[in-house]
């Protein structure tokens, strides 16, 4: 049951990203801008997330079968997604209708387009942000192994992302098209939502439903103290994360390009090193005696990690020429890019595991502990 749930949820990031490339480049059509299409949609993404994972992470500790609620979800995303192109003629029209109506000038029609796209893609993005509560809550049969069992579960989730982007941006959108990379993505969304209906009509569920019910033997384990300390850090490294992400796609597109391409190349080698280290410190974190140090550690890791790819980025350009005259140059491109931010990525992975360890503290509670950290 574990390896099925931990394969829908590896598909359920994969088609995730696919949507994230496919309506980047949509936008840009309209923005006439990569750098604004990303910000837009990078935007919505983490808004999407974040309140999702809240609202989604405290009806699942309320839901009788969060594997059920995760179900809708994915439904209820494929669904938008098959409507998402009907909604980009309306925010054209919308944007033609602005322009000539009022004669704004082009930081206020920049603002126009801005908030409207936020808008149609907060939406998904919102029910995106509700399945990684709603996965914990179903995964986790023991608190004492939130930490190892929700770790992981990111990580596989973070790998379908990582998998989905460089997918959608070497070889779908290329081989397929964007509308029928878009219905790849729907279905994947489907089949993810008929796998889940199916696990939670499976004759075992009748007692794995008992767990998920609040008994008085379910224990509050009690909170660090220091627990608003460490959401206040996870917030701010959340933003010094996105803060390195965007940085570095500013940097590497002047050797890469501003193409699809080059936003899955630099998107896929971060998503890669955050899920590699997930995985790795989701298995370590439930034994360690002082977790408090270790995010300490790992963030400083970060910072002094960032601070060493300052000078490779003077090479980078000699590198990377070299490596695209050989054959499968784009590879080998790629591999560059993973290799340059691998390490502080990796560390990135590694702060929401302990932060798990450290704030879920009740099984009742655990779709919406994972919901307030998440969401920071």
């Amino acid at each position: 049951m574990r390896q099925t749930v931990a394969i829908i949820f590896f598909l359920s990031g994969a088609s995730g990203l696919i949507y994230q490339i496919i309506w980047t480049r949509q936008l840009t059509l309209l923005f006439g801008s990569t750098v604004l299409a990303i910000s837009t949609v990078l935007t919505a993404f983490m808004a999407g997330l974040a309140l999702g994972s809240v609202y989604f992470g405290k009806l699942a500790d309320r839901h009788s079968s969060p594997i059920r609620l995760y179900a809708i979800l994915e439904i209820l995303i494929g669904v938008y997604a098959l409507i998402f192109p009907l909604l980009l003629l309306i925010l054209k029209a919308s944007y033609i209708l602005i322009y000539r109506s009022f004669n704004a000038e082009f930081y206020s029609l920049t603002l126009v387009r801005f908030a409207i796209s936020f808008l149609i893609v907060l939406i998904p993005t919102t029910l995106m942000g509700g399945t990684l509560p709603t996965i914990s809550k179903f995964v986790v049969k023991e608190i004492g192994n939130r930490g190892r069992r929700i770790g992981f579960f990111y990580a596989v989730n973070t790998f379908g992302a990582a998998i989905g982007t460089i997918a959608t941006g070497f070889i779908c959108i290329q081989y397929l098209g964007i509308q029928n990379t878009i219905f790849l993505a729907v279905a994947i969304n489907f089949f993810v939502a008929l796998v889940a209906f199916l696990i939670d009509r499976h004759p075992k569920r009748s007692q794995a439903n008992v767990n998920f019910n609040p008994t008085p033997e379910t224990k509050d384990l009690g909170r660090d103290p220091i627990w608003k300390f460490v959401l206040l850090a996870f917030g701010v490294s959340g933003f010094c994360s996105l803060a390195y992400e965007v940085l570095w796609t500013r940097i590497l597109v002047f050797f890469l390009g501003s193409t699809t391409y080059a936003f899955s190349t630099i998107l896929a080698a971060f998503l890669l090193g955050i899920a590699l280290g997930s995985y790795i410190f989701a298995k370590i974190v439930d034994r360690s005696k002082s977790l408090v140090s270790l995010l300490g550690l790992v963030q400083i890791s970060i910072g002094l990690s960032s601070i060493l790819l300052m000078p490779i980025f003077n090479k980078l350009l000699d590198v990377i020429l070299i490596f695209q005259g050989l054959p499968g140059g784009r590879f080998w491109t790629f591999l560059v890019c993973l290799l340059m931010m691998g390490v502080p990525a990796t560390l990135m992975g590694a702060c929401f595991p302990i932060v798990t360890r450290i704030y879920v503290d009740n099984k009742n509670r655990i779709g919406q502990n994972i919901g307030e950290a998440y969401s920071t």
